[in-house]
C-alpha cells in the first residue's frame, strides 16, 4: 500500500504490505499523478508478464469542473 502521508512528493519511498507483519518497506516504484499513478519499475513484483495484479487509486482532490467546485464530466 502506497500513500501520500509518508512522503507527499515524487518519487516517494515507503510502503506497507497488508498480508505480512513486516515494518514499512522502501522502494519508489510509483509516482502519484493528479489522475492516478505511474509505474516506475518493471520488476516482476508489480509488473510481471502474465501476472495478475489489482491496482486502485483514490483521489484526495478529484478533478474539478470549470467553476472549481463541481466534478468534471468524462467525455
Amino acid at each position: 500500500m502506497h500513500d501520500t502521508t509518508r512522503v507527499p512528493y515524487n518519487p516517494f519511498d515507503g510502503y506497507l504490505r497488508a498480508s505480512t507483519n513486516e515494518v514499512e518497506l522502501s522502494g519508489g516504484d510509483f509516482d502519484f499523478l493528479s489522475n492516478g499513478f505511474k509505474i516506475r519499475n518493471n520488476g516482476g513484483e508489480i509488473n510481471a508478464s502474465g501476472g495478475e495484479f489489482i491496482y486502485m487509486a483514490f483521489a484526495k482532490h478529484p478533478f474539478q469542473g470549470a467553476d472549481g467546485i463541481t466534478q468534471a464530466r468524462a467525455r
